[in-house]
């Protein structure tokens, strides 16, 4: 299901690099935690829409699926005060309701999985995890450039560095 990093990267590259080897373990070692979690997670995911707790609401003509704090705690496999708690660090922003209540929607789960993996698996603190998602927002930023730029798209060497930043954002587990 995932390539090792190495697979990507060329022999020259991580010659030039202090500590790749440890890198590239590292970077396997995410990979393979991921893939674990992201099959539990889909296994989970499919109990779990099945249950209530759902609120479907309409923006610009299109149904999305809003989970009060209780549901999403559980399809995050996260207590809800973790959920408070990554919200007040500004690692997740859920929508809001009039009454202040907090709505989470598939992609702030996905961001929960994100900083789960982050802390978990890697040992980062919070401040480490908000660190490395301001970075990750960035690389999609070049990541989007390079891919839709006139003047790079036909560029051999920004092909190569999309893969490169396509290959990182895979190990983290935000393609």
């Amino acid at each position: 299901m995932t390539q090792r990093y190495e697979e990507h990267q060329s022999s020259d590259a991580s010659a030039s690099i202090p500590n790749a080897d440890a890198f590239v373990r590292l970077v396997n070692k995410i990979a393979a935690q991921a893939t674990r979690r992201e099959l539990a997670r889909q296994a989970e995911e499919a109990q779990q829409t099945r249950r209530r707790g759902r609120v479907r609401v309409r923006f610009a003509g299109r149904a999305d699926a809003l989970y009060i704090i209780s549901i999403a705690a559980k399809l995050a496999d996260m207590h809800p005060q973790t959920l408070r708690k990554y919200d007040r660090e500004g690692l997740v922003s859920p929508s809001r309701t009039q009454g202040s209540r907090r709505l989470y929607s598939e992609e702030d789960l996905e961001r929960l999985q994100i900083v789960r993996r982050l802390s978990e698996d890697l040992g980062l603190n919070l401040s480490g995890v908000g660190l490395v998602l301001e970075l990750v927002q960035h690389m999609r930023g070049m990541l989007d450039v390079l891919e839709n730029s006139e003047d790079l798209t036909n560029s051999a060497s920004a092909k190569a560095v999309a893969d490169e930043i396509k290959v990182i954002l895979h190990y983290l587990g935000v393609e």
